[in-house]
């Protein structure tokens, strides 16, 4: 059975920059989740917006995006945020992005992590995702 893509929660705004290559490894420690790795083509996209983005990927029927800031400078970019939501009873999350490469105006080659970590009442899941030699194209 074919696994349908979840639907987005973010409203993604921004220039659109496709994964054309690269790999990932994905660690979901969650209920259904697991280990997963492979290439990074047509994985989905990132979105800039003037020192906001995000990204919108899919790994074989598992969707994960996320929002961050970012810099540019002298063709580098640099993609950092850290987020903590404390909510009612056990409900804690925190989510680190940590991305850095090289781009051109058509562009962009990133090496980075996402690490999300979320407690709700008595069960508790991290998801891990390292994406290495990342090639974005501008759309």
């Amino acid at each position: 059975k074919d696994e349908e893509k979840a639907p987005d929660t973010i409203n993604h705004v921004g220039e659109q920059w496709k994964v054309i290559s690269g790999d990932y490894n994905l660690v979901d420690v969650t209920i259904g989740g697991g280990f997963k790795q492979g290439s990074a083509a047509n994985i989905g996209s990132f979105y800039l917006n003037g020192g906001t983005g995000s990204f919108d990927l899919n790994f074989d029927g598992i969707h994960k995006e996320d929002v961050f800031s970012y810099t540019e400078d002298n063709g580098s970019i640099s993609i950092i945020s850290v987020s903590q939501n404390v909510g009612s009873g056990a409900n804690v999350s925190q989510s680190v992005i940590a991305m850095n490469g090289e781009m051109t105006a058509t562009t962009i080659e990133l090496n980075g992590t996402v690490v999300k970590q979320a407690t709700t009442g008595s069960s508790a899941g991290t998801f891990t995702l390292s994406l290495t030699d990342l090639v974005l194209e501008k759309q």
